[in-house]
């Protein structure tokens, strides 16, 4: 039971991480940019929404390194669960977006396959860094 407590935790704490990280961003991004990101009815630009992706992404990273090394064991299962999580709520998104909404609906897919391989990339990197370590 200890085991299973904290294989919850180690997701747990990777989602908080991540989804902290992607508020206080967007938050920023509000303030300094508030006619390019801020604004609800404006259709943000390609570059803009690039720009998104790639922070969504890194955050993801550090979401699956921290996840995969807080977990008792199987650190790449661990990261790719949050990784099945996040991805699973993209899809929530995709499946609720309105056509012709402010987002293109290659974002969206993006969103939905990006978790995946950016959990693993950051299990990856503690996975290195540990067997580097010792």
């Amino acid at each position: 039971m200890k085991t299973v407590a904290r294989s919850i935790l180690a997701v747990l704490a990777g989602y908080l991480t991540l989804a902290i990280l992607t508020m206080a961003t967007i938050a920023l991004l509000g303030v300094f940019f508030p006619n390019q990101y801020g604004a609800e009815t404006a259709t943000p630009s390609v570059g803009w929404i690039v720009f998104n992706l790639v922070y969504s992404a890194l955050f993801v990273i550090v979401g699956g390194y921290l996840t995969a090394r807080l977990a008792p064991k199987a650190p790449q299962a661990h990261a790719l669960v949050l990784g099945g999580i996040m991805a699973l709520l993209a899809l929530g998104g995709l499946l609720t977006a309105e056509a012709g909404g402010p987002q293109p609906m290659w974002y969206l897919v993006a969103l939905v396959l990006m978790p995946l391989p950016a959990t693993w990339v950051g299990a990856q990197g503690y996975e290195r860094r540990a067997a580097s370590s010792g």
